[in-house]
């Protein structure tokens, strides 16, 4: 995955990993995966789709409380309020 960080505009809503993996209710199997998807988009580019905070913390526990906070919900709060 290939993003150009200029372009301000681009998001990814990661959700819906219980579609492909089945080790709930953390996925850990799919860090991986969000682990290619976090470091093409960044956390200030990403909101999660989930019920579950928890999922956020274990897919982004090498980034700090912040820039978890963005991904659980300040970058939607900052979106709408454009």
């Amino acid at each position: 995955m290939e993003l150009n960080r200029a372009d301000a505009e681009v998001y990814m809503k990661l959700s819906g990993l219980g579609h492909f993996v089945q080790d709930a209710p953390l996925y850990e199997s799919a860090k991986p995966f969000t682990r290619r998807v976090i470091e093409a988009f960044g956390p200030e580019r990403m909101v999660w789709g989930s019920g579950t905070p928890a999922i956020v913390e274990a897919h982004l526990a090498d980034y700090g409380e912040a820039e978890r906070a963005l991904v659980k919900g300040g970058n939607l709060a900052r979106w709408f309020n454009k």
